[in-house]
């Protein structure tokens, strides 16, 4: 049986996309866990226009149209989608089981007996549909429906995930021409309609605003999960004030988005570097803006006011908010930063803080006090242009503090004056092989840049010195030697990023491990090491090599028998031997929209629905709620949270990821990863790092400059990291400059484990490519994989006969792969192991 056979048995996809009750909702999902899934669907909910439709009155009655009202989706395809949920509550069912809104009963049981007839083809793994065709919709329907109701809606769905990329194709992207005339039709008739979008990632606007004021009001209900069509329906009434914001910037037009290369086989380069989303937008490109990063409309008017201040090591910015209409509600309070100009070109805003108020009566306000360090205003210099290589600087200059209620209303409150200072000293790591040239930023005011388009790149150190006044020889020296400039365009430049040398053979070497001398005489168990009575260095050096190895990669395969079926695998006490001496084993199990098993579990929001509520606090409640369900399911790892940044709107598994912003993805992130690790188990977070597309994710190459992937892709994972704490990391199976990530030293051993003082477990994705070490001779495969500081291979096998390859005995045997690299992957899994079960002590006791 096909690996694809294999997973559509175990989890039946079929039965997960109906929006049809189908389950008890009683004894398998708590009352606690119903109303977090509730609460955060409702806070993800995004109200982008309304022109006074919503919310419904009282004498209001609203005929529905499109399938997707009964069709619903409630979450995207794949690991972070296919929960078996106890039931799902689709628009139609909860408008049905609902008082607040009269409903056309007429219209909804056509729909009802189309969709019946029509019962749509889920697909199968990576050939899910994006959509469903459309039920035909005569003039004359819609005027029938026009005598009895007042208020039109239109709902419309999409669905993508893993393996499925959107494309750029009607039903995907795109609206088919079916549903495009379905909207002519409605709003040719009805004065006042409402445009549902039941989608999870961004799809295009454009063809949607050409209908102008004829769309009344556009509600971005974001997947979500099993509760979406009753939150939907509590947003829509007013019973809740919507409070979500957008997380990723939506253009006038897809061909406008920056991140263009994107989708290939080989390689992507990111040529638009640190300006990914609002941040290339805000810079270059405001006017082709639908709806700016962080926007969001409420039934009640909101006053944003702030003051900033500078003190040791940073600033402090105090928030106040107060709510000015007549409505409760909540707003999200943002706060952006124009970093000082300098050597390194800056975007013109950068999110450094946001809080998401409590519901605020009318008159009611709240105020919030950040302290913002000056580590997060520094930019990273990878080639020296600062006079300080592959270090954080704080540049010289103004920093400019602007708050609002999203990035393009924001407006400023102060500003901070600093010297230029080092905040960190770091190691060039995974910097690019080749050249490449990048996005850059012109800027006339910039005294560094003002007369660039006098070069030709080509002058002498006195030409250089004359032309740029002001500049001391030292400076003069860095802009010569470092950057390179292309003037075609006035306004824009590409910056030549330089390839650089790591030195990674040396560091490797020089940084080896200290063996611990094997002594398999010692009567030692792992439960001595739990009890205190004996170290885990000690345990570890009653381990032959073997057992060493098994404990380097999970038991072959998913759904292991060690655990409940449906699990993604396990490791830790995965053999005989390892058992018989106290070793316990860890079942993994996806995933970030809940638990993924063959038995039902609670269906979470989507990952962009999560992060438009801008709400740390519910989060961290709702994932408190999944970690509860996990102890009861005997799982140990939640494979999750996916925290990969909204490079581009095609990638398939946005809706699991979080934002195009690396500091609200962290912020997310680090939440849900506490509400994980409550009840004593794991989280996971994944995909470490620059998985930004699902096509050739196994083989394709993100190339970047070391700026763009410390600032941009790996800055969600530190926050996480350091304010989260997760007890494992996944590593991504794409190459970042030309190295896959589950064999790159420098990221996960120089910038994960010692730059950001990580001592916890890091593991593959489930199945790897081999590859030759181009550094050390038979070290290859899982040696190379080992050597780099990945602990684990999930699931441990090859995809066909479950098989571990054998690389790793094979190199320890030939000389090549140290026994004392295999003692620190072991030592990082049994730790693992411990805090876990600590945990679970605790809360026992």
């Amino acid at each position: 049986m096909s690996l694809i056979s294999k997973i559509v048995n175990l989890f039946s996809p079929t039965a997960q996309k109906t929006g049809e009750d189908n389950g008890n909702k009683t004894g398998v999902t708590s009352r606690r866990m119903r109303e977090a899934c509730c609460a955060m669907a409702e806070e993800g909910v995004v109200l982008l226009k309304n022109d006074g439709v919503l919310p419904i009155k009282a004498d209001d009655e609203i005929a529905v149209f499109g399938r997707t009202q009964i069709n619903w989706f409630c979450v995207g395809y794949g690991s972070g989608g296919d929960v078996k949920a106890p039931y799902k509550t689709s628009f139609a069912t909860a408008l049905k089981n609902q008082n607040e809104i009269k409903i056309n009963g007429d219209v909804m049981s056509v729909y009802e007996d189309w969709c019946a007839k029509h019962v749509p083809d889920e697909g199968f793994w990576g050939h899910w549909p994006y959509s469903f065709k459309e039920m035909p919709v005569t003039l004359d329907f819609v005027r029938k429906a026009r005598e009895s109701s007042n208020v039109a809606f239109v709902v419309i769905g999409r669905a993508a995930g893993e393996d499925r990329e959107q494309k750029l194709k009607d039903g995907s992207f795109y609206l088919t021409k079916d549903e495009l005339q379905l909207i002519d039709k409605v709003t040719a008739v009805f004065e006042k309609t409402v445009l549902v979008l039941d989608v999870g990632n961004v799809i295009d606007f454009e063809e949607i605003d050409e209908f102008g004021d004829r769309i009344g009001a556009i509600v971005l209900a974001w997947q979500g999960g099993m509760e979406s069509g009753r939150a939907l329906c509590n947003v829509l009434s007013g019973k809740v004030n919507p409070s979500g914001r957008l997380t990723d910037t939506i253009a006038v037009d897809y061909d406008l988005y920056p991140s263009q290369e994107f989708g290939f086989k080989d390689y992507n380069v990111y040529r638009e570097d640190v300006f990914v989303g609002y941040r290339y937008f805000e810079t270059f490109a405001k006017e082709e803006v639908l709806y700016p990063f962080g926007f969001g409309l409420s039934y009640t008017s909101f006053d944003v006011s702030a003051s900033v201040e500078k003190k040791e090591n940073g600033v402090k910015v105090r928030v106040k908010v107060k709510n000015i209409g007549e409505r409760t509600g909540k707003t999200v309070a943002q706060v952006y930063v124009k970093k000082a100009d300098g050597m390194l070109p800056k975007p013109a805003r950068e999110l450094v803080a946001y809080f998401k108020t409590d519901e605020l009566e009318s008159g009611e306000e709240q105020q919030r006090v950040f302290d913002i360090s000056e580590y997060e205003l520094s930019s990273y210099d990878e080639e020296g242009a600062t006079g300080y290589k592959a270090c954080w600087v704080l540049e010289y200059g103004d920093y400019e503090f602007f708050v609002g209620e999203n990035v393009r209303d924001s407006t400023s409150v102060g500003s901070v004056r600093f010297d230029k200072k080092i905040t960190s000293e770091c190691h060039t790591a995974c910097s690019p092989q080749k050249d490449l040239s990048v996005l850059s930023r012109y800027d006339s005011a910039n005294s560094l840049c003002a007369d660039l388009s006098q070069f030709s790149g080509k002058e002498t150190f006195a030409e250089f010195k004359q032309k740029m006044d002001g500049l001391t020889d030292d400076e003069v020296e860095r802009f010569m030697h470092n950057l390179e400039y292309t003037l075609e365009n006035y306004g824009w430049k590409n910056c030549v990023v330089k390839a650089q040398s790591g030195y990674l053979k040396e560091r490797i070497e020089q940084n080896m491990p200290t063996e611990i001398a094997q002594n398999k005489d010692l009567k030692v168990s792992f439960c001595d090491v739990k009890d205190g009575v004996a170290t885990i260095d000690e345990f570890i050096s009653t381990l032959s090599d073997e057992e060493l190895e098994t404990l380097c990669h999970g038991d072959l395969r998913m759904n292991s028998p060690l655990g409940a079926k449906g699990n993604a695998g396990a490791f830790g006490g995965i053999s005989e031997s390892l058992r018989a001496k106290g070793v316990p084993s860890a079942i993994t199990t996806d995933g970030p929209s809940g638990i993924r098993l063959c038995q039902k579990a609670s269906l979470l929001p989507c990952g962009t629905c999560i992060a438009s509520s801008w709400n740390e606090k519910l989060a961290e409640e709702l994932y408190s709620c999944v970690s509860s369900e996990m102890v009861e399911k005997g799982s140990d790892v939640l494979l999750a949270p996916g925290m990969n940044i909204h490079r581009n709107p095609l990638c398939g598994r946005n809706f699991e990821y979080y934002s195009e912003d690396p500091y609200l993805t962290g912020k997310t992130a680090s939440a849900v990863v506490r509400g994980i690790q409550k009840e004593g188990v794991a989280s996971c977070v994944k995909h470490f790092a620059c998985n930004n597309q699902e096509r050739y994710r196994y083989i394709n190459d993100s190339r970047l400059s070391e700026r763009a992937l410390r600032e941009i892709y790996l800055k969600g994972f530190e926050i996480a990291v350091k304010e989260g704490d997760p007890l494992a990391v996944m590593t991504s199976y794409n190459k970042i400059n030309g190295v896959y990530a589950y064999h790159n030293y420098d990221l996960v051993t120089t910038i994960l484990r010692k730059e950001w003082g990580y001592e916890n477990v890091v593991m593959t994705d489930w199945w790897t490519k081999k590859a030759k070490n181009p550094l050390f001779k038979g070290v290859d495969d899982n040696a190379y994989r080992v050597r780099a500081g990945v602990d684990v291979l999930m699931p441990g096998g090859s995809r066909v006969r479950g098989k571990y390859d054998g690389s790793t005995l094979k190199s320890l045997n030939n000389g090549g792969l140290k026994r004392s690299e295999l003692q620190r992957t072991v030592r990082h899994v049994l730790s693992f192991l411990l805090k876990v079960q600590s945990v679970r002590d605790k809360i026992e006791k």
